[in-house]
């Protein structure tokens, strides 16, 4: 969550106060909780798509909140966001987890805190200079439509690794 844009975008383009945006940020948290539980249910499935399929997710609940036209449709958008999240954050981390061999575990871990890191603060600077220069909705448009454009390739990549994996289980099961 882009937080610093998240000020302005409640208070020009929602037209709300402090309490919108306590509501917003707390509707993100709920949706996070929800998320990360949900992901107990699915965990049997791939972690990797299930990572990409909710970053397409997350990338639509930014682009609703780029659209909401009030306080309600952005909770709402909040919430889908939160949920794409947790769900997200869990089946990457696993998804690492199962690619990295045990003796590398903690460095994978300090990676991906090291990404998160750098991520939100290239985050606050594209999207702050972003909204600056434009509106405060573009940022959530803007970073939505990238999120999905990232995700669609990704899933193509595994698509693609899913043909050539089974093209030469083929060829070596093959007489």
């Amino acid at each position: 969550m882009d937080e610093p844009v998240l000020v302005a975008y409640v208070h020009e383009s929602l037209g709300a106060g402090e309490s919108t945006y306590g509501l917003v940020v707390s509707a993100w948290g709920l949706g996070m909780l929800a998320g990360s539980a949900a992901y107990l249910r699915i965990r049997h499935l791939d972690p990797s798509r299930l990572a990409i399929g909710f970053a397409l997710v997350l990338s639509a609940g930014y682009m609703g909140l780029g659209i909401a036209s009030t306080a309600a449709l952005a909770i709402t958008a909040a919430i889908v966001c939160g949920i794409a999240n947790g769900v997200m954050f869990t089946a990457f981390v696993n998804a690492v987890q199962e690619a990295v061999p045990a003796g590398r575990q903690a460095r994978a871990a300090s990676w991906i805190e090291a990404i998160g890191a750098g991520g939100a603060g290239v985050g606050f600077l594209l999207g702050g200079g972003l909204a600056a220069l434009t509106d405060p909705r573009a940022p959530f448009l803007v970073g939505g439509v990238a999120g999905a454009a990232v995700a669609v390739v990704l899933l193509a990549v595994l698509a693609r690794q899913d043909t050539v994996g089974s093209a030469r289980r083929r060829a070596r099961s093959a007489p």
